[in-house]
């Protein structure tokens, strides 16, 4: 059994302007069998809850080894860039190196409503 990562919440303030930084709270678990190595991550600002080309990319860190049945809590702050209008979406991506042999390759994307 392999290591399968998951983001299990994301979180941040709601009442946010363009140019205004907020701070993004992202929930990991490691639900797998194994323990995992240390991965990236990547935050999106999205107008959808899927992944693409139009996605603007706020942040992108590593998170150190995560043991299997274990999670961690990281908070980033980003910068609101440019004038985003309508509905907005933050979607959490992990593992965006392939860096952890995982169970299931195709649960490391996590979204939430933001504005």
């Amino acid at each position: 059994q392999q290591a399968d990562l998951i983001v299990s919440s994301i979180s941040s303030p709601t009442n946010i302007m363009s140019g205004q930084s907020v701070e993004v709270e992202i929930a990991i678990n490691n639900i797998g069998g194994s323990d995992a190595n240390g991965f990236s991550v990547q935050i999106l600002l999205s107008d959808d809850t899927s992944m693409s080309s139009d996605d603007i990319e706020m942040d992108s860190f590593m998170v150190e080894p995560l043991p299997d049945g274990d999670s961690t809590t990281i908070t980033r702050t980003v910068t609101i860039t440019g004038q985003q209008i309508g509905t907005r979406y933050w979607l959490a991506v992990l593992d965006t190196g392939d860096d952890v042999i995982e169970d299931d390759e195709t649960n490391n994307l996590g979204f939430v409503f933001f504005f």
